[in-house]
């Protein structure tokens, strides 16, 4: 082998599977050199793991010394997180069986242990879902029998859930055209919200107010302890699919069909900004880096904006399908889109900073938790977990009978043990919790 020269021992090496490679740099000086190869062990990354684009690849500046030996340190660091998440993950902690058609919906309360799932089947489910590890834990890997689950009913199906003050209370929208209070320990309507003419799309709470959106063009500021209507904003031409509270309830931001987002006064509903430089529906807003808003529309794009002008400062493009999703990162926004990838941006640049591919339908909901890891549920039935550093996909849950419709990360502190819980939803009814 010493007599070979050393773009042959490449050659040979680059044959061998990562373990061989490993074994061969014991052999001699001459063989450790060539199995040492920055590109031989980059290779065996591509080829063994799901990889982003190489030049979308976050590295930091290193010395000579450390580049040259970096790839090789990158496939073990993959290798050990995959079988740390493997042992972690390999059977689920808890499966309820809370609604008899499918969860579209899903609002949680980490600290509390509370999830509340919103369905097609005209009811929430209130969820104490640590009780219900527990009870599958003590029935020997068994779902458990008996689930003491809180229900909510509306007369139509449930588009919206959002749990509030501590998981004591619950706000719910639903295609019967009515928004309903709830207290979450009785399961007794506190205050009906009576003002839209069309399905209700979504509902968002901050302090005693709520704020709702609807089918009919309208978005409607209510007192939570009344019921009674506070403002009903108009300026919406077409459905409303999307409201929400941003910066601690200073700003709401609207989503329509109509191709524009708007930004209201969070205290008496007047308009501020409207945003409308989409050519189609917006399906979604996130805030982002304290004074930024991205907007994602069915037209395939992103756009940021400037929050106190209201002017766009980057269209992010690459999507192929419509965007529906968004989450923050630390270092910017994720969307999700029917297209089947994620796609992660860095703000305020708008470079796209990694293409996450593996589903085979369209994304239904993305989640980041602390450590930046991306979260995203499909509807090709599988919720997936990329690697924050490296974008590498570390674990794919496929367990779902249907797609899964919503995901969220419960972080340690919160579960009372060393281990994350990954809370999952789907159109077959389940909600289930990982380990991870």
């Amino acid at each position: 082998m010493d007599a070979l020269p050393h773009d042959i021992q490449r050659l040979i090496f680059g044959e061998l599977d990562a373990p061989s490679l490993g074994r061969a740099g014991w052999v001699c000086a001459s063989t450790r050199t060539a199995a040492l190869d920055n590109a031989l062990w980059r290779r065996r990354v591509q080829q063994d793991f799901t990889f982003m684009d190489s030049k979308h690849h976050p590295l930091t500046p290193l010395s000579v010394n450390d580049r040259d030996h970096l790839w090789k340190g990158i496939y073990h660091g993959i290798a050990q997180r995959q079988h740390t998440w493997r042992i972690a993950n390999r059977n689920t902690l808890a499966i309820a069986y809370p609604h008899k058609r499918s969860i579209i919906c899903m609002s949680a309360d980490h600290r509390q242990g509370i999830v509340l799932t919103g369905s097609a089947d005209f009811t929430a489910s209130v969820i104490p879902w640590r009780t219900q590890e527990k009870e599958k834990q003590q029935d020997d890997g068994r779902p458990p029998t008996k689930q003491n689950n809180t229900k909510l009913h509306h007369k139509g199906k449930i588009s919206c859930v959002k749990l509030f003050d501590e998981a004591q209370r619950a706000a719910t929208s639903s295609y019967d055209k009515l928004a309903k209070i709830w207290d979450c320990s009785t399961g007794a309507c506190t205050a009906t919200l009576d003002g839209h003419t069309n399905n209700v799309k979504c509902i968002d709470t901050h302090g005693n107010t709520a704020v709702t959106c609807g089918w009919d063009n309208l978005v409607i500021m209510w007192d939570m302890r009344t019921g009674q209507q506070i403002a009903k904003m108009k300026e919406h031409i077409y459905y409303v699919n999307k409201v929400k509270f941003v910066d601690d309830g200073k700003y709401m931001v609207s989503c329509s069909d109509d191709c524009s987002a708007i930004v209201w006064d969070g205290r008496d509903g007047r308009p501020i900004h409207c945003l409308a430089q989409h050519t189609n529906g917006v399906n979604a807003a996130e805030l982002v880096m304290h004074d930024k808003l991205v907007t994602a529309s069915e037209d395939n794009r992103l756009m940021l904006w400037d929050l106190n002008t209201g002017t766009c400062l980057q269209k992010l493009t690459g999507h192929s399908g419509s965007v529906t999703s968004l989450a923050p990162t630390p270092t910017g926004v994720a969307s999700g889109s029917y297209d089947g990838t994620v796609r992660c941006w860095d703000i305020p640049s708008g470079e796209c900073t990694a293409v996450l591919n593996k589903f085979s339908d369209m994304v239904s909901d993305i989640c980041v938790p602390r450590d930046g890891s991306i979260v995203a549920a499909s509807y090709d039935k599988s919720v997936r977990v990329w690697d924050p550093i490296t974008r590498c996909m570390l674990v794919c849950f496929v367990s779902h009978a249907q797609s899964a419709s919503a995901v969220t990360v419960v972080e340690p502190e919160m579960t009372g043990d060393k281990h994350r819980r990954l809370l999952s939803t789907g159109h077959d009814g389940q909600f289930r919790v990982w380990t991870i």
